[in-house]
């Protein structure tokens, strides 16, 4: 099973109106895929602010394919970062009922959020971002944003010969 159908499983009995079905872009078909865009965007962009502060080059990637105004090294640390954040704020919000139709609309042949649930999503996800937690490894607290940022400093002690790059894990 892939992982949008485990996602649909868990979601089939108790909110039926935030199926993904299948994974859409460019529109988004659906509430599901209207919220994993728009959260991986922001993700996107808290990344591409946290590489900014350090000398790696952003579109210099290891994973995704280099396109011309592509900014691919931010796509290859958030596939860390999404299931670690965005999955589990999508969840979070659906399974409290932050959102529901009002939050959503329908057009351009696709589904987005509307004005007041962008804003819901943009709080809970700063929110998120500003959250802390105990880094085992560390032997410190770090928030979200903290995470993200050491995980582009590992990646400059790795080009820099300082460090083995080792990817964030979660324990939790």
């Amino acid at each position: 099973m892939t992982y949008y159908q485990i996602l649909d499983e868990f979601m089939k009995r108790d909110f039926p109106e935030f199926l993904i079905q299948k994974r859409t872009r460019r529109p988004p078909k659906n509430p599901m895929n209207s919220l994993l865009s728009y959260l991986n965007s922001l993700l996107y962009v808290t990344i591409i602010e946290q590489l900014r502060q350090t000398p790696l080059h952003p579109t210099i990637s290891y994973l995704h394919s280099t396109k011309v105004k592509r900014l691919s090294l931010a796509l290859d640390i958030s596939e860390i970062f999404k299931p670690v954040i965005v999955d589990r704020l999508i969840l979070r919000m659906i399974t409290l009922r932050m959102l529901d139709h009002t939050c959503f609309e329908e057009r351009d042949k696709g589904c987005f959020l509307t004005t007041i649930g962008k804003q819901k999503v943009i709080k809970e996800y700063q929110r998120k971002l500003n959250s802390t937690f105990f880094h085992r490894q560390k032997n410190k607290i770090f928030s979200y944003l903290q995470l993200i940022r050491h995980e582009c400093t590992k990646l400059v002690q790795h080009f820099s010969q300082q460090k083995s790059y080792q990817s964030f894990r979660i324990w939790w």
